[in-house]
């Protein structure tokens, strides 16, 4: 500080000189600079927040329908195995509202089907040549994606209204 003439020595104590004041002063009005333009920016940046929290509790959410299989049931000769994988299909659909499952493997899905792991590979079959159920092998998740088709889904909703 002493080579830019901030600083001067006078009987062994060290004092501020007048450059040194000023340039005080000015790393003073600096500092109120940023300090004023960060509480801008962290208000902008609340604001933004504050819009997007409301803009999400505005939005309405997706209301879950119920669709019954009992008719579909009645009206086809399907195996139990086929069955019972488009019943626990529809009774995810109507709990959560999203027509498919992932499972690991083929005996994660033959303990959620309740059935023996060879008769699910056959099942799976005829319910996707039917255009019922479609499963394939979903490699960002390392898993099999097994769910109904939109077509179906419709089909069981129009069944439902003409009741």
């Amino acid at each position: 500080m002493q080579n830019y003439k901030l600083v001067e020595k006078n009987d062994g104590f060290w004092f501020l000189s007048d450059l040194g004041v000023n340039f005080l002063k000015y790393l003073n009005i600096v500092y109120n600079n940023i300090t004023e333009y960060r509480q801008i920016i962290d208000r902008k940046k609340t604001e933004e927040r504050q819009k997007i929290d409301t803009s999400f509790t505005n939005v309405k959410k997706k209301s879950v329908k119920q669709i019954p299989i009992s008719l579909w049931l009645q009206q086809t000769d399907r195996e139990q195995v086929e069955k019972e994988v488009v019943e626990v299909l529809i009774d995810h659909f109507n709990n959560t509202g999203s027509k498919f499952l992932f499972f690991k493997d083929i005996y994660e899905m033959a303990e959620r089907f309740k059935t023996s792991p060879g008769q699910i590979n056959q099942a799976l079959m005829n319910l996707k040549q039917d255009h019922i159920v479609y499963n394939y092998r979903d490699r960002s998740h390392d898993a099999w994606k097994i769910g109904l088709y939109k077509d179906f889904v419709e089909a069981l909703s129009k069944m439902a209204t003409k009741k």
